[in-house]
Formats: structure tokens, sequence, C-alpha cells
């Protein structure tokens, strides 16, 4: 009848709980100073189906609107200020894990972001902050991925504050990071064929929004590897301080960054790169001896 249709379509919903931008900030001092940093996360839970009647009481459900955001607070309390995303990440999926038995496997991630302090009239403000992400300053959004599944047995690696299985899995990553060279650049020696229009260059501005990622193998020191992550990326893209070097491509420079991070952190096992063009084009205004890029 009517009640068994509504049974089995009750049955085979796939049935997700989430919640998503939930912050916490932090302020350390230090040498009489405050700096900040603060992070947002979202999670999603999909749920193992179990069959039951439509009618009975939501007894395996989860409230993704009061309880979850109160656990993400709760475990940001429980952890130290200066706790790496991962661990937050690995905490959380932790309990949830560990709190509702219908969650087959939880997926966080946590985006962490740097606060500068404002300077006015040459001299630091004593409570005056400016997020890292406006403007293209500071290195772009570090971010964090965790997904964590039931199953898989105990792995043999153990941090302090986590526990690695085979069905963890750890992924670190910085995005909105803008860079840009403005020689030492060029475009040159590609397929060219009866379409071909864009002639080569040695000579041009590169410049992109690099958003990275990269998988770790096991627990390691995530602040260390996120710093020395984020220096590969950087030595690759600009080269040395006095000249730098020459890169023939944007393409080409990719792929020396993706190495250059695997060669300097020995635990990330793979590393995804994407570095879109961002053009600025010489302009002269009519009438105006000033040259400007657009």
């Amino acid at each position: 009848g009517e009640t068994g249709k509504k049974a089995e379509r009750w049955r085979h919903r796939e049935r997700r709980r989430g919640r998503g931008r939930r912050g916490r900030g932090h302020v350390r001092r230090r040498r009489g100073q405050l700096p900040l940093f603060s992070s947002r996360g979202s999670s999603f839970f999909p749920f193992e189906p179990r069959p039951a009647p439509p009618t009975h009481p939501p007894t395996h459900h989860t409230r993704t609107r009061t309880r979850t955001k109160k656990q993400v607070y709760f475990v940001a309390k429980q952890l130290p200020v200066a706790t790496p995303p991962e661990e937050f990440a690995l905490a959380l999926a932790r309990l949830f894990l560990e709190t509702y038995p219908l969650v087959s496997c939880a997926k966080i991630r946590v985006v962490s972001s740097g606060w500068s302090r404002v300077s006015v009239e040459g001299r630091e403000h004593a409570h005056g902050f400016q997020s890292d992400e406006g403007g293209g300053c500071g290195t772009g959004r570090r971010f964090a991925e965790v997904v964590s599944s039931r199953g898989g047995g105990e792995g043999a690696a153990t941090s302090s504050s986590s526990r690695y299985s085979s069905s963890t899995r750890v992924v670190a990553g910085v995005e909105g990071w803008r860079v840009l060279k403005t020689t030492m650049s060029g475009y040159e020696g590609f397929l060219k064929d009866s379409f071909t229009r864009l002639p080569e260059t040695r000579e041009r501005i590169a410049a992109t929004s690099v958003t990275a990622s990269w998988r770790y193998g096991g627990p390691c020191d995530y602040d260390a590897s996120y710093r020395k992550a984020l220096a590969a990326l950087g030595a690759a893209f600009f080269g040395p301080a006095a000249g730098g070097h020459y890169s023939p491509s944007l393409q080409y420079t990719l792929f020396e960054m993706g190495r250059g991070l695997l060669e300097a952190v020995p635990s990330a096992e793979s590393v995804h790169l994407r570095l879109p063009n961002l053009h600025f084009l010489p302009c002269a205004p009519v009438n105006s001896s000033v040259r400007f890029f657009l």
C-alpha cells in the first residue's frame, strides 16, 4: 500500500548530514603582542542506510544546526591554541565517527586565515587587524581536508592527537596565493599548427593564483611541512633572490613547483597544482604618456 511505498522510498533515499562555515578565532600572546589567526570549517557525513518504517522516531539521526556547531566549538576549545588545521580536522572526524554509529564517513575541511596588524601613521595599531586574504596580501589561505571512514583496522602510524588507519586521508594545501614575476618569463617552444596566431616571446609578465594541495602518507609535523611546502613552491616559481631564473612557460614552472614540493616534504605522497594565467597587458591611454597594465 501507500505506507509500503513510503517505506521503500525512505530506505533508498541517500541520507547526508553536514554543516558549513563554522569558525573559530584565536589570539596568541607573544612578547607583548597578540598575533591573530582564525579558521572556518565544513563537514559532511554519509549515513549507512538502515531499513525502518518512516513512522519510527529518528533515534539515530543527528541534528546539524545546533549540535554540530557546538561540537565544532567544543573540539576547538579542547585543543591547544596553536593546533594545525590538519589536527583540528582529524579530531573532528574522530569525534563524529565515535559519536554516531550510523555515520560511515566524515569529511572535514578547515580553512585557516592569517591576520596582520594594521599600521596607522607609521605605527602598529594596538588592536586593529586586517585579513591577509584581501587584496592579494599574504600567502593565500591554508586549508586541510580529512576523510575518515569506518573499517580498515588500526594503522601503525600514530600522532599525539590522532590515529591514522588505512581509511583515513589527510590533504593539506594553499589556495588564492597570488604571485607575479615582472620579467624572466616567456612562452616559447609550443606546438604550432594552421590555427596558431600567438607569437613566441621571451619577455612577459607571469602572474597566477596558486592552488596547491598535497596528500600526506602518515602523521608528521604539519606546521613544519606546510612551511617547507610553501617555501619550495615559492623557490620554484621565483628562483634565487638576486636574479631569479628563466621560465619558458607557466606549465614548465608548474611541473618544477610540484617536483620541488615532493623533494622538500618527504611525508607528501602526491601533489596537485592549479595555476591559471592572470593577464596584465600594457596600456597607454590616449593623450597620456603614462603606461600602466590591465
